[in-house]
């Protein structure tokens, strides 16, 4: 994702060590985020608490929020609870995609997807959901693609 690069460029103009938190993309649809329909895109980031850079490091309550939408592309500081940091994925965003669609959701069937570190499976992970559809449920491991929960 050449957004992920661009939202990562100015994480590190806040703060050095920024590491990714988290990732949330919604409404999804069938040819993906369509920023110029509505869709959004956030980016989160973090600090580090000092226990590495690693997926699950610890993170500091401070947060940096890149978001991209029709109205364009801001960032903003903001105070969160401690949380998780989550590596970039490895699995791209378009092959997470192909995934859950090839699980049996319609691809007319719109999503939302946020990436992020899972204390129940202790590594990182797409959730995929749709609002009003208690069906759609799918966790995606965020390194090899593979569905870990349908």
């Amino acid at each position: 994702m050449e957004a992920l690069g661009k939202a990562r460029a100015r994480a590190i103009a806040w703060h050095p060590d920024a590491i990714l938190v988290s990732i949330h993309a919604a409404p999804v649809g069938e040819s993906g985020v369509d920023l110029s329909s509505g869709a959004i895109i956030e980016y989160v980031f973090g600090r580090p608490a000092g226990e590495g850079f690693g997926a699950g490091a610890k993170t500091s309550n401070k947060r940096f929020t890149v978001k991209l939408s029709s109205a364009g592309e801001s960032g903003a500081e903001s105070s969160a609870a401690p949380g998780r940091a989550a590596i970039d994925p490895n699995c791209p965003f378009e092959d997470a995609l192909k995934k859950v669609r090839a699980s049996g959701v319609p691809k007319t069937t719109a999503l939302v997807v946020a990436y992020e570190f899972s204390e129940k499976h202790d590594r990182t992970i797409f959730r995929v959901t749709s609002p009003g559809d208690d069906t759609v449920s799918r966790a995606l491991d965020g390194q090899n693609c593979a569905i870990l929960v349908r």
